[in-house]
């Protein structure tokens, strides 16, 4: 979300609960600048998985955005970096149409309930998944990321540079389930 120079730099970490940390962002003066959830539709085909880029259409607050990511060369590991484009659609409908007109099929679908924070002019998430748990990613440079997770008493040393689908991968597999899309289930 929070690109600067066409890259979006980020870490996340694992956490229990969401409630301490909201309590902990509020005190540290941070706003809530959105939440609800968030319905992600990651696509397939045309050389995405030899490549290992990404094509997503995502519906978030009333917004429906097309998204593709690519790592760049040299990035760092210690940092989940990714040049990204994203535009926002109409209508996800025809977003969704044009996609699977142009070759793209529908590989996974993933939720999240998504709260949207800014702390001194970063972006703070807290994520909520099924099944996997809950997580805070943070979104900037290296030193203002290195800076909020200080701030919300994270150690870098622990931060997660991987994707939710690799999360989902490990948890299932480690528990013997079968790929399935990652969604809440009333």
């Amino acid at each position: 979300m929070t690109v600067k120079d066409g890259l979006e730099i980020e870490v996340k970490f694992r956490i229990g609960r969401a409630g301490p940390y909201e309590e902990k962002l509020r005190k540290l003066g941070a706003k809530l600048i959105e939440s609800g959830l968030e319905r992600n539709i990651k696509y397939k085909g045309n050389g995405l998985e030899k490549t290992k880029d990404l094509l997503r259409l995502r519906t978030f607050g009333g917004k429906c955005i097309i998204t593709h990511k690519s790592r760049p060369k040299n990035a760092p590991n210690h940092l989940k970096v990714r040049e990204e484009t994203e535009i926002v659609a109409d209508s996800c409908d025809n977003a969704k149409k044009i996609l699977e007109r142009l070759g793209y099929r529908k590989s996974w679908i993933y939720e999240k309930k998504r709260q949207v924070w800014v702390l001194d002019g970063v972006e703070v998430l807290i994520d909520e998944l099924p099944l996997i748990g809950n997580f805070i990613e943070i979104e900037g440079s290296e030193k203002e990321i290195a800076a909020a997770a200080k701030k919300l008493g994270f150690d870098m040393k622990n931060a997660l540079t991987v994707n939710y689908m690799e999360e989902y991968n490990e948890w299932r597999k480690a528990n013997g389930l079968p790929k399935e899309d990652l969604v809440f289930r009333d």
